[in-house]
């Protein structure tokens, strides 16, 4: 038995050797590299940039999003970090903000709301007869 674990422990190195001297034909989605360049982002939002410029300058990197998209994508981060902080993460990594977000997209969205003060219920007739009014 021993020596099974140690042929798969070898087996393991190697195959982490030949993985790290390849490209991962699998690019990471886009959020995940806005999470990556998120404080750069703010910095520039701060000094002045639009969303449309900071777009813009993220298409010349090879990151082609619209302005909007990239706004909405900053405010979910923020979101995520701010309920990462709340939890007691100061400094989450990049990872634990991209599993906050896909838990919060997990999450059921709709609820049930009770029907307006006054409001009839929708009943179904007792019974139905198709020749009634012929």
């Amino acid at each position: 038995m021993e020596k099974k674990l140690t042929a798969d422990f070898s087996l393991a190195e190697r195959l982490r050797r030949r993985a790290a001297e390849t490209e991962p034909d699998k690019t990471p989605p886009v959020i995940r590299k806005i999470i990556e360049v998120r404080r750069v982002i703010v910095e520039q939002r701060l000094r002045g940039h639009s969303w449309s410029g900071l777009a813009g300058m993220l298409a010349q990197e090879g990151l082609n999003l619209a302005d909007g998209t990239l706004r909405n994508y900053m405010a979910q981060i923020r979101r995520a970090e701010a309920q990462l902080h709340s939890a007691g993460n100061a400094n989450p990594s990049d990872a634990e903000i991209h599993a906050s977000m896909r838990q919060k997209q997990a999450a059921p969205r709709c609820s049930v709301t009770p029907p307006p003060a006054g409001s009839r219920p929708m009943t179904s007739p007792t019974s139905f007869d198709p020749h009634e009014n012929l």
